[in-house]
C-alpha cells in the first residue's frame, strides 16, 4: 500500500502511521469488518477503477482504502470536505482527491475536475487504482441514486490518451453497515464482478457515448443486485422499521444468523422483495402492515424503547444476578475508563455540531469521529497518560497500560452498553407488571403486526454453502 518515498525514514513513518489507522479502523471503531469477494479483485499492478455505492459519507472512502490495502487507491470524495485545511491534509495523506459538483460546489468550480481526472488517469496507468462514487453525494437512506457517467468517460479517455495500450478494469463494489453512526457496529465491502474496457474500445472509438452507456448499465446492475436498495420511497421509513426490528425473526426463519452482516445482508434483501410482492399482490394488507409498523415506532419512542428490549426481557433471578454483576465489575470498568472516556466523549462538541444539523450533515458523524479520534483524541490522551504513567510511577506500566488501552476502551464500551439495556430491562418489566397502558398498547400492535407478517411474507429458504 506504500508508494515509494524519497528516505526509509519516511517510508516507516507512513507505514506506521498507516497500520495505525487501519488498525483502529478494523478492530477498534468497528466490531467487525468484512470484505466479501476478494478474489474478484484483479492483481495489483491492474489499472483499476473501483466503483461504489456511497452510503455513509466518509467512513465509505475509509473502507475502499483499508480494504485494498495491497495497493494505494486514490478515492474521488465530495470537494467541500476539503476546505477546513488540516481534515484536507488528513484526507490528502489516504490519497483522497476532490469532486467537484454543479450543485454543491458551483459551476466555476468544475474546472477543477480536469486536472483531478488527468491525475487519476497517470495513477491508473501507473498500475494504481482510483474509486469513485458515481452518485456525487453520500445517500441518506438505503437505495441507489442516480449514476453519473464521469468515471467512464475518465477511464475510456485515460485509455485514448494511452492508445488503448493497456486493458483498464471497472470493479463494481458496495458498501454496507449495521449502523450507520455507531461505534462498535459492523461493515462489510462486497466485490462484484470485473468489467473490462478492453472489448469495447473499438465500439468507444465510434460510439463513445454508446459505449460508456452500455458499462455503466453493467456496473450500476451489479452493484444494485449486491446492496439493499429499498424502492419504494412512499414507504421507506416503515420498510426500514421492519427490516431493522421483524428483520432479525426474518432472518432466522431463513436459516441465517441476524449477528453476522453478510447473512443479514441477504435476509434484508429477501425481506424487502417480500413486502414489495405484498404491495404488489395485496395493497390493503401492505397497507396495514405498514401503518402498524410506523405506530409500534411512535409508541416504542414515547416509551424510550427499542424493539431488542422484547429479547432481553428476563426472569427476576437474571435481572438480579446482573446487578450483582454489574456492581462487581464496576472497578474494572472504572479503571478502563481512563483515559478513554475522555478519548470518546472530547470528540463530542465536534461530532453533535454534524448530528444536530440536517439528515445529510448527520451522515457525516461517523467519519468525523474516526478522524477526531485518531487524529486528536487517540494521541492526546493516550500519549498524556503514558507520559505521566511514565514520570509517575514506571515505564513498564506505562508501556503495558498503552498496549491494553483499545482493549480495556472495548471492554467499558460493551459494560456501559449492557448496562444501559439492563436498566431499559428493569423498566420494562416493572411497566409490564404493573400493566401500564402506553406499554400494554405497543405490545397489542407489536403482536399483530408479527401476526400479520408471519402469515404474509414469503420465507426462502437460503443455501449458505
Amino acid at each position: 500500500m506504500i508508494r515509494k518515498r524519497k528516505n526509509i525514514i519516511n517510508d516507516i513513518t507512513f507505514w506506521i502511521f498507516w497500520s495505525y489507522l487501519k488498525t483502529f479502523h478494523d478492530k477498534v471503531f468497528y466490531r467487525k469488518t468484512y470484505f466479501i469477494n476478494k478474489e474478484n479483485v484483479p492483481k495489483p499492478g491492474t489499472p483499476l477503477v473501483i466503483v461504489s455505492n456511497h452510503q455513509n459519507s466518509l467512513n465509505d472512502p475509509l473502507a475502499i482504502e483499508f480494504a485494498f490495502s495491497d495497493r494505494i487507491v486514490s478515492i474521488f470524495t465530495r470537494a467541500d470536505v476539503f476546505k477546513r485545511r488540516r481534515v484536507g491534509k488528513f484526507l490528502r495523506s489516504l490519497y483522497l482527491l476532490p469532486a467537484y459538483r454543479l450543485n454543491q460546489d458551483g459551476e466555476d468550480s468544475l474546472k477543477f475536475n480536469y486536472a483531478m481526472f488527468e491525475e487519476a488517469g497517470s495513477r491508473l496507468l501507473n498500475g494504481d487504482a482510483v474509486a469513485i462514487f458515481p452518485e456525487g453525494v453520500n445517500q441518506t437512506k438505503r437505495w441507489l441514486g442516480d449514476f453519473s457517467q464521469a468515471y467512464i468517460r475518465m477511464a475510456f479517455e485515460t485509455a485514448k490518451e494511452d492508445g488503448f495500450a493497456h486493458d483498464i478494469v471497472i470493479l463494481p463494489v458496495c458498501n454496507h453497515y449495521s449502523n450507520y453512526f455507531n461505534m462498535r457496529s459492523d461493515m462489510l465491502l462486497k466485490c462484484g464482478t470485473p468489467v473490462s474496457l478492453r472489448p469495447y474500445y473499438e465500439l468507444f472509438k465510434t460510439k463513445p457515448r454508446t459505449a460508456a452507456r452500455e458499462v455503466n448499465r453493467i456496473v450500476r446492475s451489479q452493484i444494485e443486485n449486491m446492496m439493499l436498495n429499498i424502492t419504494d420511497p412512499d414507504n421507506y421509513e416503515a420498510i426500514d422499521y421492519i427490516r431493522e426490528t421483524y428483520g432479525r425473526r426474518y432472518a432466522r426463519e431463513c436459516r441465517l444468523n441476524p449477528e453476522v452482516l453478510p447473512q443479514r445482508l441477504v435476509s434484508d434483501k429477501m425481506l424487502v422483495a417480500s413486502l414489495d410482492e405484498i404491495k404488489e399482490k395485496a395493497p390493503a394488507v401492505s397497507g396495514q402492515i405498514y401503518t402498524l409498523a410506523l405506530e409500534l415506532k411512535s409508541k416504542l419512542a414515547a416509551l424510550k424503547f427499542k424493539e431488542d428490549i422484547f429479547e432481553k426481557t428476563s426472569t427476576r433471578f437474571a435481572t438480579v444476578l446482573m446487578a450483582i454483576s454489574f456492581i462487581v465489575l464496576f472497578p474494572f470498568f472504572f479503571a478502563a475508563m481512563i483515559p478513554n472516556i475522555f478519548v470518546y466523549y472530547g470528540v463530542e462538541p465536534v461530532v453533535n455540531k454534524f448530528r444536530r444539523k440536517d439528515e445529510k450533515a448527520r451522515m457525516f458523524t461517523g467519519g468525523v469521529r474516526y478522524a477526531m479520534m485518531t487524529l486528536y483524541a487517540l494521541p492526546l490522551f493516550y500519549g498524556g497518560t503514558v507520559a505521566l504513567e511514565w514520570i509517575y510511577v514506571s515505564w513498564i506500566l506505562a508501556v503495558g497500560h498503552l498496549v491494553l488501552m483499545p482493549l480495556l476502551g472495548i471492554l467499558a464500551w460493551h459494560y456501559g452498553v449492557e448496562f444501559k439495556t439492563w436498566l431499559k430491562m428493569v423498566r420494562f418489566n416493572f411497566l409490564k407488571r404493573t400493566n401500564y397502558s402506553a406499554l400494554l398498547d405497543a405490545i397489542s400492535i407489536r403482536d399483530d403486526l408479527y401476526f400479520i407478517l408471519d402469515n404474509n411474507l414469503h420465507v426462502r429458504s437460503y443455501n449458505n454453502k
